[in-house]
């Protein structure tokens, strides 16, 4: 539905993933210290421990022989205590390292957790709509600043529709949640078309302006296609999102080139062309029985690099290449890009073994276009008839429910009498059947 700038969020992720690169070579280099550094020193200080243990045995014996000096035993017990020193050093570093490494694995995981952060963030800047619907409202346009909830865009929920309608209070108890019932609603070409609703709810408590009960049907909704009107010639009609004039260079960039999207701009053989409409014009009225526009191939040069407009489009400056081209540049209209719909052959029924095809603008020689809209039957808001369950009829007269007034449980209408030329009301008792 909609892209937020994502800059400052690729940005994060980049950065997100250099303090994982970092956290775990800082984790990787502690554990060569561990596994191989500090028990070498340890493994080097234990040699040492006991050849000066086996120094100071010798020592010892030389003492009690008077062979040595005092001095000389001195210096190899000062050397037991200091290679045992050095072991148990290395034994504490060892186990601060291996303490450390509990706390790097946990950066590890730190940064790794801030670049899925980061990562979903930035999946974030495209948002998705929750269901399949249609964009009701737009709150914003490209190039707003937003923040955390702010509304963007409303969505419309199109398939199932919601359709509700009042019955009294005896019909109410007629429908049960599951019951099918037809409904009838005009489309875009003037016909009746018919679906089918499956009764939702019916309200347990009635209007106390109407006192009348709400039944909510569930209906899927189907699209309103435009017919496409028949035409003498066998070439297919070709399609296009939109219509455009050729006067938007001041809105653009404020100046008077013609600026056209690059949709608009068809390479054909190596040229550049554009689709001008013949039978419409900016400023005139178009009448409903004239959607087919008309249309003929005009050639173009691009003159200028691809120009972007905030965010969303992109233009690119044109000139048309026959200076006899008879163009009104205020007034005249140009397709967007053209394409076509699958269609079957004339000779041959689509099947597997004919798969449909469709032309290319290539080989096509016709002049048709309709502008492809994709439009629902039911929309919020629509009147529909709802065909209710038959029941049998019953004899009386059909009034409105509001006519009817209700005093001591007794129903009564006032219907008006002429009585010696004077409108006089008289109150009738009535059974609502």
């Amino acid at each position: 539905m909609a892209r937020l700038d994502d800059e400052e969020l690729r940005i994060a992720v980049e950065a997100a993933e250099a303090d994982v690169a970092v956290a775990t070579l800082n984790r990787d280099a502690n554990k060569v210290t561990i596994e191989q550094r500090l028990p070498a020193l340890i493994n080097s200080a234990k040699a040492e421990a006991t050849l000066a243990d086996m120094e100071l045995t010798r020592v010892t014996k030389l003492v009690q022989q008077n062979a040595i000096s005092r001095s000389e035993a001195d210096t190899a017990r000062t050397r037991v205590s200091t290679t045992r020193a050095s072991l148990a050093t290395a034994e504490a570093d060892l186990a601060q390292a291996q303490a450390q490494q509990l706390a790097l694995e946990a950066q590890v995981a730190q940064s790794e957790h801030r670049l899925s952060e980061a990562k979903r963030n930035l999946r974030n800047a495209i948002l998705h709509s929750p269901f399949p619907g249609q964009v009701s409202e737009v709150h914003v346009v490209p190039g707003t600043y937003v923040k955390e909830g702010d509304p963007i865009v409303t969505v419309q929920m199109m398939d199932p529709m919601s359709i509700e309608f009042e019955v009294t209070s005896r019909d109410s108890r007629r429908y049960r949640r599951g019951d099918m019932l037809s409904v009838r609603v005009t489309d875009g070409n003037g016909e009746i078309r018919s679906l089918s609703g499956m009764v939702n709810h019916v309200d347990s408590v009635a209007d106390p302006a109407a006192r009348t009960f709400t039944v909510s049907l569930h209906v899927r909704n189907e699209f309103d296609d435009v017919r496409v009107p028949a035409s003498e010639s066998n070439e297919p009609i070709a399609w296009t999102e939109q219509i455009a004039p050729l006067n938007i260079g001041p809105i653009i960039t404020n100046d008077q080139r013609l600026l056209v999207e690059i949709d608009s701009v068809h390479k054909i053989g190596g040229e550049n062309f554009v689709w001008k409409v013949t039978n419409r014009q900016w400023g005139t009225p178009s009448l409903a029985s004239n959607r087919v526009l008309t249309v003929e191939k005009v050639p173009v040069r691009i003159t200028s690099d691809i120009i972007p407009f905030l965010g969303k489009w992109k233009f690119v400056a044109i000139e048309f290449a026959d200076p006899n081209s008879k163009i009104d540049m205020d007034r005249d209209l140009i397709t967007s890009r053209l394409f076509f719909k699958p269609t079957a052959s004339p000779d041959t029924k689509s099947s597997p073994d004919h798969p449909e095809s469709s032309p290319t603008l290539e080989t096509w020689k016709g002049n048709r276009v309709m502008v492809a809209e994709q439009r629902w039957l039911l929309r919020s808001g629509d009147v529909a008839q709802v065909s209710l369950m038959p029941s049998e009829p019953h004899d009386g007269y059909y009034v409105p429910m509001k006519a009817v007034r209700e005093e001591r449980d007794e129903r009564f209408i006032h219907v008006v009498e002429m009585i010696e030329g004077q409108s006089t009301a008289k109150r009738i008792n009535v059974e609502i059947v």
